[in-house]
């Protein structure tokens, strides 16, 4: 449906006239401009019509009906001119012998009247749109602000998504995951505010569990989300009081989790938790939000698989393709005014592309560095985790990632730089590590589920890693293991 900016002027009135036209042609009425009204969206979900073609037509059919009742009070003759000749009709001569007048004065007041129920659907439309900006803000309020301008790469996955959390069988639980930096919580940002400036849910709440953040300027600032591990009857808490249950606070859990499940299962809601990375806050926490969802959806960003839980439905972000990258490079450089990106030529943000792998974290921090520094000195910087930015970025990336492994999934990883560019299958990956069979699959799950080992192949796997993790095992991890 083609989104259109509406004001009450000719073209309107004409729409008008064509919707009465089509009133009773149902497909036709369907295909309508008009079904994009906000008064036409409220009415439909007020009255329980699906969200199909047929039942925003139906919807609008009961919108266009609700403005001739309006202008009835204020002209019965107008409206009782509309209902005979467009809900009953009626014929431009059945209606002239009726009312004992020429053809051409019943055109005349036919115009007439259908510009007066215009300017009564127009009325109804913007009490629509005030009541909708009022929602908008009411459902956004506890979305913190975002941290992007723009997001690059992302457009597939953000349809995916909202295809998950809009869809009436569910899923209820939905997990964006992948390695530090990628942009999880800028997606789920997006997609949060995407709902908040629609009709799908009836509130949003939003939970940070992340303890750090990466800035390009500062590097890893610490301490931003609530206390860890967090419990379940916290997190409770925490949502009621956005949803706007504080009285709940001084309640016994019992008496919270009762009334909360109540809620969220009553109307659809969403809640979004970010950064959901330690064991703990997995096991006490998902199983526990399954009782809550549906309709209610939860949201999760975590750089820890959660796909091995089969009600979980679960997106991965990877780095972004060069063509992406090189626009997000061109972006950056022209927001930022750093020239030696902003009028590069392909070849050499290419060159930015290879050392950074597509990470959105590593190409703006280059950019960043680039202002200041020669290009050059800022990609040897970035290979050899020279300065304390690279440093924290590698950091900030991985080491989170790096402490939570065991011994034998250490030693894959450390494995890795030694097979070819292209990756290793599970043999090279036994011979390079000397791992019985059984503890080299455990460990490669646990690198898959961190999202620090890529895998393709349908039949026969191949086992990668991403540029940043090679220089990350190299420069930061094999000397320190060892």
């Amino acid at each position: 449906m083609e989104v259109r900016t509406w004001s009450l002027d000719a073209e309107f009135v004409k729409q008008v006239h064509t919707a009465l036209k089509r009133l009773h042609r149902e497909h036709e009425l369907s295909q309508h401009p008009l079904t994009g009204l906000a008064v036409v969206e409220a009415r439909r979900r007020q009255r329980g019509l699906s969200d199909t073609p047929m039942g925003r037509a139906a919807a609008l059919r009961g919108v266009l009906d609700e403005a001739r009742q309006t202008l009835a009070a204020q002209d019965v003759d107008a409206a009782a001119l509309l209902e005979g000749r467009f809900w009953r009709g009626e014929s431009v001569i059945q209606l002239t012998h009726q009312q004992h007048v020429a053809e051409g004065t019943l055109y005349a007041q036919q115009r007439e009247t259908i510009s007066a129920l215009a300017r009564a659907l127009w009325t109804l439309e913007q009490a629509a749109q005030k009541d909708a900006e009022l929602r908008r803000s009411q459902c956004a309020r506890n979305i913190p602000p975002p941290s992007y301008a723009r997001l690059f790469g992302f457009d597939e996955t953000f349809e995916r998504l909202c295809a998950a959390l809009t869809d009436a069988g569910g899923p209820w639980l939905v997990s964006i995951e992948g390695l530090g930096g990628l942009g999880k919580t800028a997606l789920a940002h997006r997609a949060a505010a995407w709902a908040a400036d629609g009709n799908y849910f009836a509130d949003i709440a939003w939970e940070t569990l992340q303890q750090q953040q990466f800035a390009t300027w500062s590097g890893i600032i610490e301490g931003l989300g609530a206390r860890q591990p967090l419990t379940y009857e916290a997190l409770l808490d925490s949502i009621a009081i956005q949803l706007g249950y504080s009285e709940l606070s001084g309640k016994s859990p019992a008496q919270q989790v009762a009334r909360m499940q109540a809620v969220l299962k009553q109307q659809p809601h969403l809640v979004v938790v970010d950064g959901l990375e330690t064991q703990s806050d997995r096991d006490a926490l998902v199983p526990r939000l399954w009782e809550l969802a549906n309709p209610t959806r939860f949201l999760f960003t975590s750089r820890y698989s959660l796909c091995a839980l089969s009600h979980v439905f679960c997106l991965t972000l990877n780095e972004l393709s060069e063509g992406d990258s090189l626009a997000l490079l061109r972006y950056e450089g022209t927001e930022r005014d750093v020239r030696t990106i902003a009028e590069a030529d392909d070849a050499m943000l290419r060159r930015i592309y290879a050392v950074t792998g597509g990470h959105p974290l590593a190409i703006k921090l280059v950019v960043g560095q680039a202002r200041t520094l020669p290009l050059e000195r800022a990609l040897v910087q970035l290979q050899q985790v020279a300065g304390r930015q690279y440093e924290d970025l590698y950091r900030f990336i991985y080491w989170r990632s790096w402490e939570m492994l065991n011994d034998d999934a250490r030693r894959v990883l450390l494995a890795m730089p030694a097979l070819a560019a292209s990756g290793g299958y599970w043999e090279n990956l036994q011979a390079a590590t000397s791992l019985e069979a059984a503890r080299l699959d455990a460990a490669i799950e646990q690198l898959a589920a961190m999202s620090l080992l890529q895998t393709a192949g349908r039949d026969e796997k191949r086992y990668t890693i991403h540029r940043l993790t090679y220089t990350f095992i190299m420069s930061e991890l094999l000397g320190e293991w060892t």
